[in-house]
């Protein structure tokens, strides 16, 4: 009789850690998604103005200790509220989503893709120097030329976009 009071403590105890343990698989999945939705701007999957604010100040440290370049590309896209006006907001989200496709899609995995605020994106560029990201600021204005974009009232063209870029060290310091 013993024995089995203790085995049945044993079955007990094996289920409870069990369920313990599909807790906690639970609770840190619910915490990845928690971060993520920090992190993440929710209509584009771009990440928000917090996230680079946080990344930036790493990014500056870390360039500095290793002597590495930092660039930054900033994008605004042209005329965004003529597409509002004329098209209307969700018009305007197809055009902020296919812009963070686009930025996404032809970007590193080192780099960080953010949307900085209403239509202005931002990518951050680790061990880049103001001449290769001169050049891959042109190639995206380009790849964003080629987006076509469906609405339901036709197709809007003609996607553009203005881009400026600065540098870590020649354009600011730590």
């Amino acid at each position: 009789e013993a024995r089995e009071q203790l085995r049945a403590s044993e079955a007990a105890l094996q289920e409870a850690n069990h369920a313990l343990h599909q807790q906690l698989a639970e609770i840190n999945l619910l915490q990845q998604q928690l971060r993520a939705q920090a992190d993440r701007d929710p209509l584009t999957g771009a990440y928000n103005r917090r996230y680079f604010d946080v990344s930036i100040e790493r990014e500056l440290v870390q360039c500095s200790r290793h002597q590495q370049a930092l660039a930054l590309i900033l994008i605004d896209i042209d005329h965004f509220k003529t597409v509002n006006d004329e098209y209307g907001h969700q018009a305007g989200d197809l055009v902020l989503t296919a812009l963070a496709d686009v930025l996404s899609l032809h970007s590193r995995a080192s780099d960080i893709v953010c949307r900085y605020g209403g239509e202005e994106f931002l990518i951050l560029l680790p061990e880049t120097n103001l001449v290769s990201a001169a050049i891959r600021a042109e190639r995206l204005a380009e790849q964003v030329r080629h987006v076509q974009i469906g609405l339901t009232s036709g197709s809007l063209e003609k996607l553009t976009i203005s881009v400026g870029v600065a540098t870590y060290p020649e354009h600011g310091e730590v």
